[in-house]
């Protein structure tokens, strides 16, 4: 199962008919909502495609949601703020295991 969460009401209307067009909709559960607030883990895995100040405000409350070992993938960070985001992920006790950058853009997988 596959649980996908926006705060946004238009991004949940585009990701479940996404979801109902690609015969999906069974699989992946598309609610409204807060990834700090009324989620329950664990889970293996997690990404978030947000900016980087939302990113930071998250990175102590996700990490509970995630299995020991468990990845989150964090993308949509202007590179120049990516070792802010990161600072944050180690004082929240995560392991940047990766970075990967595009251009202005950067990701940074850590493990819980």
């Amino acid at each position: 199962e596959v649980l996908a969460v926006d705060i946004d009401r238009g991004a949940v209307r585009a990701a479940r008919e996404n979801a109902a067009a690609n015969g999906l909709a069974g699989v992946i559960r598309v609610m409204e909502g807060d990834l700090a607030r009324g989620i329950r883990g664990p889970f293996a895995f997690a990404c978030a495609n947000i900016l980087a100040d939302a990113v930071i405000m998250l990175a102590e409350p996700l990490k509970p949601l995630l299995l020991p070992g468990g990845v989150l993938i964090a993308s949509g960070i202007v590179s120049e703020r990516g070792q802010d985001v990161e600072d944050a992920f180690v004082k929240a006790g995560w392991k940047v295991i990766d970075r990967k950058r595009e251009g202005e853009w950067l990701a940074l997988a850590s493990e819980a």
